[in-house]
């Protein structure tokens, strides 16, 4: 089974200037088109599907093109911090797994349990943390796959370390390290540079964005370079998971 992972696309309106005038609308069509061309089985668009502020209509053109080269019945949406979740959810027409204007789910999938988190406020909420902490209990699933849009680790990035990390990501950690039979693949986005994070039974693949990458090589905000990527992740039976950033 083959998952694409795009990530943090940051589509702009047509009133709106993305940083270093990158064509950000250019740039979802090119990689949509790429992935398109490429057999897959499942994508997952994991948030920042707006470029600063959620509109509607940054929402209902990204529809239209997903739905144009791509089986829209096949992707997989969660919400980043410049999202809005009611907004998307109608939008994409996902209203059905909406809980207090949090958007979150399971399912299952050739023996992994597959999770999609709501980090759209910057954290895994209480009630969320709660749910989650239940699937996994019920699951006979041994490897867990989570899609959600923070990391829930610090990842040797110091500007997004320092200003804009996933709160209560240390009780995120515990409450997942707990379970020490079970091995969790969690895939994020929102750092904006390419990174794997391993961390007990946690591992952290950071997917980079179509926008712009991040220099993770000081402290200040930096781009890095503007090359755009997203994420293959093979699911292989018997050879466990394979997973790989392909750069445009």
């Amino acid at each position: 089974m083959r998952i694409i992972q795009l990530t943090d696309v940051h589509i702009a309106d047509t009133t709106e200037t993305p940083k270093g005038g990158v064509d950000t609308r250019s740039n979802f069509l090119k990689i949509v088109q790429k992935i398109a061309d490429e057999a897959h089985d499942l994508m997952v668009l994991t948030g920042d599907i707006c470029l600063d502020v959620p509109k509607m209509s940054i929402y209902e053109w990204a529809y239209r093109q997903l739905n144009k080269y791509l089986d829209i019945s096949k992707i997989d949406f969660i919400a980043g911090n410049h999202d809005q979740t009611n907004m998307m959810c109608a939008a994409f027409g996902l209203e059905k797994h909406l809980r207090n204007a949090t958007y979150y789910y399971t399912r299952n999938v050739h023996g992994y349990l597959f999770v999609f988190l709501d980090t759209s406020r910057g954290v895994v909420d209480e009630g969320q943390m709660g749910w989650l902490k239940n699937e996994i209990e019920s699951s006979g699933a041994r490897e867990i796959i989570i899609f959600m849009h923070h990391p829930p680790v610090y990842a040797d990035v110091p500007y997004m370390d320092h200003n804009h990390a996933m709160k209560g990501r240390l009780l995120f950690q515990t409450e997942l390290r707990s379970f020490t039979d079970r091995i969790f693949h969690i895939f994020c986005g929102h750092y904006h540079v390419d990174r794997t994070v391993a961390f007990d039974n946690l591992i952290v693949y950071i997917t980079p964005s179509t926008y712009f990458q991040i220099d993770a090589s000081v402290v200040a905000f930096r781009v890095d370079h503007l090359k755009t990527a997203y994420r293959v992740i093979d699911l292989n039976e018997g050879r466990g998971l394979i997973s790989y950033v392909k750069y445009l």
